[in-house]
């Protein structure tokens, strides 16, 4: 579980001009502002399955994801950005060697007001938190995990007559098999996303639910592959299947998150009702204000003993009910603000540490926050911390040692089950089959916003989409000149 009490302040952007389209090349960049983000972005495949699915409103229709987009800046080692193109406005963060900085439409913090400009950029560093922490921190009461542990312990495996164990002799024959081809490590967790009617509301539209959650999925995605579960490397996240409830199914009798007042464990309760036998996770993302302003609740999964986290089946509990038990839920609301998406996106690893097998931290090792030592305090906590961190410590975006040692635990026993191999999906084949790299789109396009005080930062995107095959990249062609996809392209303006 995990709180927060997060909220962007306005710290008094002056101006931020509307999309506009930059025609020169790559490497002609001159007037630079304070800070100067040139992105070189295409567009991301490796964050859906080959055979993904999307429902609406009961519907399952075929998507084209082809607004998804990750790169890095231009000439920065090892900086990373990610985000969508929706309605002609990039939303996204960027990773670079100074933080985090995050984009996001400006009505999101400005309502009501009137401004002559579309987006807001602002660095990590600029998060304030008003709200104070309880003692309880991050979990309501140990109350609601004792209730967990006790509901996980309660469950039975139904045997299946149809399968059945046949163990050769030690003494038997011995079976010469052609050898196998080289397979990929299964280190990758597949999941299901469900998104309620209430976050479906606050969002607006399908393509920026889908926006929402793959940003979510690339920022944990980043955590997890960098981190070495004691040998244990590269775990990967990819979506199998997304279900979006839209306003529509506010009043449908079927849609078990319809009323308006769930609390936060009954919420999780309704997703695990459901058979999610074919996922490694299945999580439901809302935009509900829960009690005690608490983020998420999720299952703690163990390599034995209990029921719960990744790979866990459908089981029959001591209530007589059938439920998925590898399930979790996270809320973008809290004490009626909205949760700006680094929290949001913290809070969604710390969900899933929970299923990975990583209970709350604990004890001087791994709660450096603790210390009386003004050096470690200043690093802050990890991940698993039992309250919110607010991300801007050394140590939040990382996961402590006793949180690398259960979940390597946990990862050694129930991995092989359920994870599979990250094989290079079919747009990637059809290159390497061709031998080429077709890339289509470049436009720049500038997004500047101003502070108080004249401090200035602009991004300049560089998009490379999948074309014809053959068609070479020319970064001198005016944008004009290709097959744009972007809706809106207006003036150009400056900061002042």
């Amino acid at each position: 579980m995990f709180q927060s009490g997060a909220r962007l302040q306005n710290k008094g952007w002056q101006n931020l001009s509307q999309s506009s389209v930059y025609t020169g090349r790559i490497n002609y960049l001159y007037h630079l502002p304070e800070r100067h983000f040139n992105l070189r972005m295409k567009r991301d495949t490796s964050l859906f399955t080959d055979d993904f699915k999307i429902e609406i409103s009961g519907e399952e229709t075929n998507y084209d994801t082809s607004h998804i987009y990750t790169g890095e800046i231009f000439g920065e080692k090892g900086s990373m950005s990610h985000g969508s193109v929706v309605d002609g406005r990039f939303e996204g963060f960027i990773q670079t060697h100074q933080g985090t900085f995050y984009v996001e439409p400006s009505e999101r913090y400005l309502k009501d007001r009137s401004v002559p400009f579309h987006s807001v950029i602002y660095h990590e560093d600029d998060i304030k938190y008003p709200h104070k922490y309880g003692a309880q921190g991050g979990c309501a009461d140990h109350s609601v995990f004792d209730r967990m542990k006790k509901y996980q312990s309660s469950g039975t495996l139904e045997e299946n007559p149809e399968e059945t164990v046949v163990e050769e002799p030690a003494d038997g024959p011995v079976l010469l098999r052609k050898r196998r081809t080289t397979q990929p490590p299964k280190n990758t967790c597949q999941l299901f996303i469900q998104t309620d009617h209430l976050f479906f509301k606050y969002y607006g539209t399908r393509e920026a639910v889908i926006a929402q959650i793959s940003s979510h999925i690339k920022a944990i995605d980043s955590i997890y592959q960098s981190t070495d579960f004691l040998g244990v490397r590269n775990i990967s996240f990819m979506v199998k299947r997304i279900r979006i409830n839209t306003t529509q199914d506010e009043r449908d009798p079927s849609n078990p998150f319809r009323f308006a007042n769930i609390g936060v464990e009954k919420f999780l309760e309704l997703n695990s009702e459901q058979n999610h036998d074919d996922y490694c996770l299945a999580y439901v993302f809302t935009d509900r204000d829960f009690d005690d302003g608490v983020l998420g609740l999720a299952w703690v999964g163990a390599p034995a003993g209990s029921s719960g986290g990744i790979c866990e089946k459908s089981k029959l509990y001591s209530d007589g009910k059938k439920k998925s038990l590898n399930t979790g839920i996270i809320t973008v609301q809290n004490y009626a603000s909205h949760v700006p998406p680094k929290v949001s996106h913290i809070t969604f690893a710390h969900e899933v540490g929970h299923n990975f097998g990583s209970p709350h931290d604990s004890g001087t090792e791994c709660t450096p926050g603790e210390s009386k030592s003004q050096s470690l305090k200043e690093k802050g906590n990890y991940i698993m911390y039992a309250r919110a961190t607010s991300g801007d410590k050394l140590n939040n975006n990382k996961f402590s040692i006793c949180s690398v040692r259960n979940i390597s635990q946990v990862l050694e026993k129930k991995r092989g089950s359920c994870f599979v191999g990250k094989f290079p999906n079919k747009e990637q084949q059809n290159r390497s089959k061709a031998g080429q790299n077709p890339q289509r789109t470049v436009c720049s396009r500038f997004i500047w916003w101003c502070r108080e005080g004249g401090a200035c930062f602009s991004i300049e995107l560089f998009f490379l989409d999948a074309g014809k095959v053959g068609q070479e990249f020319n970064p001198t062609l005016n944008c004009f000149q290709l097959d744009l996809k972007l809706d809106v392209v207006a003036p150009f303006s400056v900061c002042f």
